[in-house]
């Protein structure tokens, strides 16, 4: 018996040996491209503080520090697992095969992270929505994939190696394929009900279908990367490829959350420009054109056209009013 765990012990080694460049190189450039996005990730939460969020309410701009310590966090940790790796072990190649505390870490504070910014955009379909029917729907799948997510890193931490993985390989799966199908769930919904505020004027309309446009790319990237990640763990379950992929996975949804409130600016000022600039909704500010009557209300500008009438008007200003989450 004892030789048999050695033999499976020497194959799964050698099998993660075989090439650096899927291992402690998949690592490596996960983490170069995570501090590529965190340094992204830090600008727009320096503009949001100093320019864009200062209207916004105490909650909101809560919300936005809980997701950048969480991402200052998990920088930190990557760092670490990948020294662990490379470093206090580079003679020691064996350790492949250890589960350190980091990769435990890393999986809660996405799990916290991608929590918070879900949570933020089931808020904006409950405003657009008026229904909490739905809204409560949405946040129990995302409370379930959190759930799931815990209870994956309560496993991994328990096994501690990766020879054992095996028996869970199941739960790596459900987490990963639950992941994508409550971000597409989320984005999609977001879309139709964008869509059914649509008052049938042009110029109103193509601001709409920008909104729409940036909640595709929302759900569409980060549904994107828990799929790639997905696939690569059922393809290549001995390397560590996905790792290196999943520990981006928290750095897109920050960039779409600061990046939908950070729009709100641009977007007043050129819907245009926007669509180029961003890959996230923004369902707050609508374009200002010299033309236009201004109506203020919670920092939401509402115009008016001389072609529409003043009942559309309203009721398209009433749905905007109703989607601000500030």
């Amino acid at each position: 018996m004892a030789s048999s765990s050695s033999s499976a012990a020497d194959g799964a080694l050698a099998s993660l040996l075989g090439s650096l460049d899927s291992t402690l190189g998949a690592l490596f450039v996960g983490m170069l491209c995570a501090a590529v996005m965190f340094g992204v990730t830090c600008v727009q939460a320096f503009h949001y503080y100093m320019h864009t969020g200062k209207r916004d309410l105490f909650i909101l701009k809560a919300s936005v520090a809980l997701v950048m310590v969480l991402d200052v966090a998990q920088m930190a940790i990557t760092a670490h697992m990948v020294y662990f790796y490379s470093i206090s072990n580079y003679f020691n190649p064996a350790a492949l095969l250890i589960i350190p505390w980091s990769p435990v870490a890393i999986v809660i504070t996405t799990t916290v992270n991608d929590f918070v910014v879900r949570s933020v955009f089931i808020h904006r379909i409950w405003k657009l929505s008026k229904s909490v029917y739905i809204a409560v729907i949405l946040f129990i799948l995302n409370c379930a994939v959190a759930v799931i997510s815990f209870y994956l890193s309560h496993r991994v931490q328990l096994i501690g190696s990766l020879l054992k993985l095996k028996p869970i390989t199941w739960l790596f799966d459900l987490d990963l394929a639950s992941l994508a199908s409550v971000d597409t769930i989320i984005a999609g919904t977001l879309c139709f009900y964008l869509w059914r505020i649509k008052t049938g004027f042009q110029r109103t309309d193509s601001q709409v279908d920008i909104l729409i446009r940036y909640s595709v790319h929302t759900g569409a990237v980060t549904s994107l990367l828990g799929i790639a990640v997905l696939i690569t763990n059922l393809v290549m379950p001995n390397n560590l490829v996905y790792i290196g992929i999943y520990v981006n996975l928290s750095k897109f949804y920050n960039n779409a959350l600061l990046a939908s409130l950070n729009a709100r600016d641009m977007l007043r000022s050129d819907p245009s420009k926007t669509s180029e600039a961003f890959n996230s909704v923004q369902l707050s500010k609508i374009s200002e054109r010299p033309e236009t009557q201004i109506v203020v209300n919670k920092s939401v500008e509402v115009h008016t056209y001389p072609f529409q009438s003043e009942s559309s008007t309203k009721s398209f200003e009433h749905k905007i009013l109703e989607s601000e989450m500030v």
